[in-house]
């Protein structure tokens, strides 16, 4: 990322194994305002990781601290991935994602225009 992200925006996060495979990818955001250099605080409100069974996604929300520098702005699309492999889950889904879009929509810290973008894409199905 060129620029700091600003507290409240929604960030992609990708790690990949060693020998390039995926290991995960999450959704975050920054709690806190960023000091050049210094550590700085993010929450999860996303997880998606592969155990040789397909993508599974984890939603509820997770304090962090420093994340990698693999990084970037979240995409509509990468927020699209995370919604489709929660559908593919079968039955559990609609439960899941209402009670994943509740916790979202009553974070105080992620920005209003992101949590809509959650919302629309969620109800884009």
């Amino acid at each position: 990322m060129d620029k700091l992200p600003e507290v409240g925006q929604l960030l992609y996060k990708e790690i990949k194994k060693n020998d390039g495979q995926l290991a995960y990818v999450s959704l975050i955001f920054v709690d806190t305002p960023i000091k050049e250099g210094e550590q700085w605080m993010y929450t999860q409100i996303a997880l998606m990781e592969d155990f040789g069974n397909g993508l599974e996604v984890y939603t509820g929300i997770e304090s962090g601290g420093m994340p990698p520098k693999s990084i970037s702005p979240a995409t509509d699309e990468q927020i699209k991935i995370f919604v489709d492999n929660i559908v593919k889950e079968g039955e559990s889904a609609a439960e899941k994602l209402k009670t994943w879009v509740n916790e979202v929509e009553n974070d105080s810290i992620l920005k209003n225009e992101e949590k809509e973008r959650i919302k629309k894409i969620v109800n884009t199905l």
